[in-house]
């Protein structure tokens, strides 16, 4: 109701469920993804291989996918006007929205292939088995952007 009234059926789609979902990410220009809770999220890190810059909230693993690249691009759940600000600065500008999508797809091939996540996977359970918790934090990080 609030697309149609607002007059923005025309820039905006609701695409719910959808079997294709490179596709309907080659299609789109942003991922904006307000949760209020997350782990790591498996459609951040698909808009971010499709090259889209991603709005999201400060949540789970969130800021750890994105990278500094995308930081300044996440608030926190719930605050609508943060979220409506960043989104225009990404509708009024499309050279940025261009560059930070580039970066988003760098840093998902770079540090997010699958074969490198399982790696890690895999360290940290021996780390789990060989009764080291405390070490498994280390899987988890990164170089910076």
């Amino acid at each position: 109701k609030t697309i149609a009234h607002k007059s923005l059926a025309d820039s905006v789609k609701l695409c719910g469920y959808a079997d294709d979902v490179q596709s309907v990410l080659a299609a789109a220009d942003i991922l904006v993804l307000p949760s209020y809770e997350e782990g790591n999220s498996n459609s951040v890190l698909e808009a971010m291989a499709a090259g889209l810059p991603i709005i999201s909230t400060r949540v789970g693993g969130t800021e750890i996918l994105v990278g500094e690249a995308g930081r300044a691009f996440l608030h926190e759940p719930g605050d609508i006007r943060a979220l409506s600000d960043i989104l225009l600065r990404f509708i009024r500008d499309k050279n940025m929205r261009l560059e930070i999508g580039m970066r988003m797809r760098e840093r998902a091939l770079r540090h997010f292939l699958i074969s490198d996540v399982k790696d890690k996977y895999v360290t940290a359970y021996r780390l789990l088995l060989d009764g080291k918790r405390d070490k498994t934090r280390d899987c988890s990080q990164f170089p910076p952007d």
